[in-house]
């Protein structure tokens, strides 16, 4: 019986619970965790999103948010694990490192570089991703009733 009247209660607080604004949803988005490596030292650093390319006081290493190949011919590919590189500025457009050495940069096709191109994005961490797709789920619903609210 208590856990009947625990669970109406949880049940009843939660639906009646404060709906979030979306510049609350925005802020969650920007703190979640995010990984960071170091161009100089290639260690991997959580932290997150918002603090954005930042100097580390100790190493002196820029750390950048990874990016992930998901080339499934990617010759730094080992396993299951994702391929996370970063690319500092002057590298923007090579993609990714590993698959780099084994392409012909000079002479690539435009289509060429449109595919390994296709195969960069930035890299989420599994519960980064989880949570960005709820969160976006949750800022689908406070626009629709932003929406709303408006026509009355």
């Amino acid at each position: 019986m208590r856990c009947a009247i625990l669970g109406l209660a949880v049940f009843i607080v939660a639906g009646c619970s404060k709906t979030r604004t979306r510049d609350e949803i925005f802020t969650e988005r920007a703190g979640l965790p995010q990984v960071f490596m170091g161009l100089k030292t290639g260690k991997q650093i959580v932290a997150p999103a918002s603090k954005g390319v930042f100097v580390d006081p100790e190493t002196k290493d820029e750390f950048w948010p990874t990016m992930e190949c998901t080339n499934p011919d990617c010759p730094g590919r080992k396993g299951s694990e994702p391929v996370l590189f970063v690319v500092p500025r002057a590298e923007v457009n090579r993609g990714c490192p590993h698959c780099s050495k084994t392409r012909n940069l000079k002479n690539e096709s435009s289509s060429d570089k449109a595919k390994y191109a296709s195969f960069v994005s930035p890299y989420e961490l599994p519960e980064t991703k989880a949570r960005l797709k709820e969160l976006s789920n949750e800022t689908k619903l406070a626009a629709e009733r932003d929406a709303r609210n408006q026509r009355k």
